[in-house]
């Protein structure tokens, strides 16, 4: 079994060369990338928007070390990456930064993040680990780094696209929405489709000659509810006995928790997806598919 993290899934049909495009509006960690490759035992064909944030071993740590958010958060950065962007702008580092000929760009921000990183943790149990001691430059030479020719300014960019079926996959579902979730227990994403219509707002007009834009949104749910760690969550029967349900309590995350759906929630999700679609003036047909119903 292999959780996907950073490839889509279609990869593993090495046959079909598919090809996983991280957008503008994903949060990047060069050594997840890294690690992952490893556990899938090849290389996936990547492209990364140069806009997309990165997120750096200082970014996951300020994540796990912060009580507000354990019992709910994933651990892996995420909200550090997009607080840290909102806050301080361009000082952020971008998958461009990680270009070799922007090093000296890279190692400045680098040390801006960890600076400040060093104050913001300081009243924290802080135990540090490898990563604060590394000289900036062996960080970046030996962890943060990817390949040049994968960084791209756009989908237009990524080759054979207008060739391709395009799947668009969201990051988390629509009760975790940066905007519609269950604030304060919700993601930092836009998971709906307001970013893919943004995305293919922002293709060249000559492409519209080769892409046949026959576009399906497609909301997923299990035949059932689940939720990690803090956040409201309906009433009514517990842990629904799924023996392939492959999600567990995590460290950060904390218990994950089973109930049966509810119609109201499913309704809800899917208002805020039309709301979304309307305001985006892009209109996909629309279905909803069911899983894990055996």
């Amino acid at each position: 079994h292999h959780r996907f993290q950073n490839f889509g899934s279609g990869c593993l049909n090495r046959d079909k060369q598919v090809i996983t495009y991280l957008s503008q509006y994903m949060m990047v960690d060069p050594i997840q990338i890294k690690e992952e490759q490893k556990r899938l035992g090849f290389t996936p064909e990547l492209y990364i928007n140069e806009k997309a944030l990165v997120t750096t071993p200082f970014h996951v740590y300020d994540n796990q070390s912060d009580p507000k958010s354990q019992g709910g958060s994933c651990g892996m950065g995420i909200g550090s990456t997009k607080k840290y962007w909102l806050q301080y702008g361009n000082d952020a580092i971008f998958a461009s930064d990680l270009i070799i000929g922007n090093r000296s760009i890279l190692i400045d921000k680098l040390h801006l993040l960890k600076e400040r990183m060093l104050v913001k943790l300081q009243h924290r149990n802080f135990d540090r680990n490898i990563y604060w001691y590394l000289p900036l430059k062996q960080l970046i030479n030996e962890k943060l780094h990817l390949r040049p020719s994968c960084i791209r300014e756009g989908l237009h960019a990524i080759p054979y696209i207008h060739k391709s079926d395009i799947i668009f996959e969201s990051s988390q579902g629509m009760l975790l929405d940066e905007w519609w979730g269950d604030y304060p227990y919700n993601t930092w994403s836009s998971v709906g489709w307001c970013n893919v219509a943004e995305i293919i707002k922002e293709l060249p007009t000559y492409m519209y000659t080769y892409v046949n834009f026959d576009l399906t949104l497609i909301g997923v749910t299990r035949s059932y509810l689940t939720r990690h760690g803090k956040g409201s969550f309906e009433t009514g029967k517990e842990n629904i006995d799924n023996p392939y349900e492959l999600n567990s309590t995590g460290t950060y995350q904390g218990k994950f928790k089973t109930k049966l759906l509810n119609k109201w929630l499913l309704e809800y999700s899917w208002n805020t997806l039309n709301c979304e679609i309307e305001n985006s003036n892009i209109k996909p047909e629309k279905e909803m598919h069911v899983t894990c119903l055996d």
